[in-house]
């Protein structure tokens, strides 16, 4: 069975059975209790069948549409790269518990497929990699018990974004850590203590940046959209600002997971604003000499628009309550 030296899961969640599903059948479990988005406000089992192979190509073309055009309009004045993050399902479709129709989705095929010869736009190749099964028994790059990668795999997508724009990728070194349970966004739906131990995590020798600002006064809180945090660091080797447009992927900097994390201590200057759409003036508004929007698999069922300025997209993040 596939076991991760990183990731050690519960006893509670050694005691799950591959193919149960949550309650609020929003999760499942597959082999070695690695745990899957089911259902949910995404329908993500339901996005790889055949039933919706058409809606799904369709929205693959809005979507590689709406990237051709926010690539036209920034390459004047910034540089443009699009970074799109596959489900865990695509990558570790073998451990699923259910059949699979089709993989990756529809959607994204074609959206490859249509956007293949542009070198602005990015697919997680070195994330499919390390997910093959002969590459993930000694450190996973996804978490057991969520829906999102762990620290190995957001260094693995910042390195091939570094690559992209021709800079060095981060060297880095496994330590041991102490024990630090999370039950994760897919764990929590069985229990309070079906999660995981993290006892190994990659480390780099790098500066500390600084927060200077977060419209969620340093909330861990995930649901998020609209928020902007930024971050400074006079250490970092690359004199440049980068601007982060995307989702929990990307993230505030604050987890060891978020590329914003990794991204901020290498850019003198870092934003990561949670947007689906690219503010109209983006540029003008954040002054980025990189733009670097970040899109998910499971959310290409809706092709969004720009039509909205920064300040526009900022508006609709609500702080959470104390």
């Amino acid at each position: 069975m596939t076991l991760f030296r990183s990731l050690l899961p519960s006893e509670s969640l050694r005691s799950l059975r591959s193919g149960d599903i949550s309650l609020d059948r929003t999760a499942t479990v597959g082999a070695g209790q690695m745990l899957f988005l089911y259902g949910g406000t995404n329908d993500h089992f339901a996005s790889y069948s055949r039933v919706h192979e058409l809606e799904s190509i369709d929205n693959g073309q809005g979507w590689a549409n709406l990237t051709a055009l926010r690539h036209a309009r920034l390459s004047s004045s910034a540089q443009m790269l699009s970074l799109f993050v596959p489900n865990t399902a695509t990558c570790l479709s073998d451990l699923y518990p259910l059949p699979l129709d089709r993989v990756p989705t529809p959607g994204w095929e074609e959206m490859r497929r249509l956007l293949k010869d542009d070198t602005g736009v990015m697919f997680c190749d070195d994330l499919f990699e390390a997910s093959l099964p002969a590459n993930r028994f000694e450190s996973s790059p996804w978490q057991l018990t969520d829906s999102h990668w762990s620290d190995y795999g957001s260094l693995l997508v910042a390195n091939s974004v570094l690559r992209r724009v021709a800079v060095a990728p981060l060297e880095f070194r496994w330590i041991e850590c102490e024990p630090q349970f999370i039950a994760g966004d897919l764990g929590s739906r069985f229990g309070d203590t079906a999660g995981m131990q993290v006892v190994r995590q990659v480390a780099c020798d790098l500066p500390t940046p600084r927060c200077v600002f977060d419209s969620g006064g340093g909330s861990l809180d995930g649901a998020s959209m609209g928020r902007r945090v930024e971050w400074e660091c006079q250490e970092a080797p690359i004199d440049a600002s980068m601007l982060v447009v995307g989702n929990s992927f990307s993230g505030t900097g604050l987890c060891r997971n978020h590329l914003v994390y990794w991204f901020s201590r290498l850019f003198r200057r870092t934003i990561f604003l949670h947007a689906a759409s690219l503010p109209t003036d983006v540029v003008d508004a954040y002054r980025p000499d990189i733009v670097l929007f970040q899109g998910l698999e499971r959310f290409m069922r809706l092709v969004p628009v720009d039509d909205y300025t920064a300040q526009q997209c900022e508006a609709v993040y609500e702080a959470p309550h104390e």
